[in-house]
C-alpha cells in the first residue's frame, strides 16, 4: 500500500462571503502600512538593507492574506491566489501615492527653493511625479555625497524588482503557511496537532507496515531501530470537537553524508501526507504518540 491507495486530505475548495471580508480588511490594513514601508525605503539608501526591508513588507502581506484566509475560512486556494493579487498590486501602487505626498510636503516646506518652484509648476499629479522621479532617481550607498546613481531607465527597472520580491515574498509565505486541514463538521481548522520522532526507522519499514495492516499497522511502530541514518517525524493533525477530522503525516529524515563543514546533509521522503484517519484510527494513533517519550502536543 502507498501513498497513492491511501486516502489524503483534500481541500473542499469552499468560501463564505467573510473570505472576501477578511482580504479587504487585509488590503485595507496593507494601504497605511506601505506609507511605513515607503518611508523607510526613502530614508535609507544601501541596497542590501532597502532588499531585506522589501522581503519583510512582502512577508508582512503575506501574514495579513493568511488571517485572511484563516479568519475568513477559505479552502480555496484558487481563490486565495486570486484574492492575494489585489493585496500585493494595492499596498504597492500606494507607495507610490505615499511618496508623492511626502515629496510635496518636503518642496512645499523649501522657501525660496528653486527645486520647489520647478516641483510647483511641472509636477501637479502622479504621472508628472512618475516622469520626475525617473529624471532624478535614487543614490545608493550614499556616503560623503557619493554613491550608485539610479536614474532614466533604470528606475522603472528598480521598481519592478521591488514588486517582484514583494509578490515572491507574499505567494511564499501564504501558501507556505496555508497547509491546514478543515474539519467541514465542525467548520474549524484542525490546529491541534501531536508529534513524534523516532530514530533508526526508514520509509521502507513504514511502508512494509502499510502495506501489510494499512494505518493500523503504524500502531507496531517500534521506538527505535537499527537504521541509525534515518529519522521518522511523525505528525497527527485532528480536530478537538469532533472524532471525523484527523490526518497523519509522516517523513523520513535521511541523513546520508556530511558536508565540508562537518554539518548533516539530509534528504527528506514524504511516506505520507495528511492521511484520513477513521475514528478508531485516530484513537490508535494519538494513543501511540501518547506514549512516545517525545511525542509533543501542540494544542492551540
Amino acid at each position: 500500500m502507498t501513498q497513492k491507495t491511501i486516502p489524503c486530505y483534500q481541500s473542499s475548495g469552499r468560501f463564505g462571503l467573510s473570505t472576501f471580508l477578511f482580504f479587504a480588511l487585509a488590503i485595507g490594513l496593507g494601504i497605511p502600512l506601505a506609507w511605513g514601508y515607503q518611508r523607510l525605503m526613502g530614508m535609507i539608501s544601501f541596497l542590501y538593507i532597502n532588499l531585506a526591508i522589501c522581503i519583510g513588507f512582502g512577508c508582512l502581506l503575506g501574514v495579513l492574506g493568511y488571517g485572511a484566509v484563516i479568519v475568513g475560512h477559505c479552502r480555496s486556494k484558487k481563490l486565495a491566489a486570486v484574492l492575494a493579487i489585489p493585496l500585493f498590486l494595492l499596498p504597492w501602487l500606494s507607495t507610490f501615492y505615499w511618496d508623492y505626498q511626502g515629496v510635496r510636503q518636503e518642496f512645499s516646506i523649501k522657501d525660496n527653493s528653486s527645486q520647489h518652484e520647478q516641483f510647483s509648476e511641472f509636477i501637479t499629479n502622479l504621472p508628472d511625479y512618475i516622469h520626475w522621479k525617473e529624471e532624478v532617481g535614487w543614490v545608493l550607498g550614499k556616503r560623503a555625497g557619493q554613491g550608485i546613481k539610479i536614474e532614466g531607465k533604470a528606475v522603472f527597472a528598480v521598481w519592478g524588482a521591488e514588486a517582484l520580491v514583494l509578490f515572491v515574498a507574499l505567494f511564499a509565505l501564504l501558501f507556505g503557511l496555508h497547509e491546514m486541514p478543515y474539519c467541514e463538521v465542525c467548520k474549524r481548522w484542525c490546529w491541534n496537532k501531536k508529534k513524534d520522532s523516532r530514530r533508526g526507522i526508514s520509509a521502507d519499514s513504514v511502508n512494509a507496515l502499510l502495506d501489510e495492516r494499512g494505518i493500523s499497522g503504524i500502531k507496531n511502530l517500534p521506538m527505535s531501530g537499527s537504521e541509525k541514518d534515518h529519522k521518522l517525524d511523525m505528525t497527527c493533525q485532528y480536530c478537538q470537537s469532533c472524532d471525523q477530522s484527523a490526518f497523519l503525516s509522516i517523513q523520513d529524515r535521511w541523513t546520508y553524508a556530511k558536508n565540508s563543514k562537518g554539518e548533516d546533509q539530509v534528504r527528506t521522503t514524504d511516506v505520507l501526507t495528511q492521511a484520513i484517519l477513521s475514528p478508531s484510527e485516530k484513537m490508535e494513533i494519538l494513543r501511540l504518540l501518547d506514549k512516545s517519550p517525545t511525542g509533543k502536543q501542540m494544542d492551540p
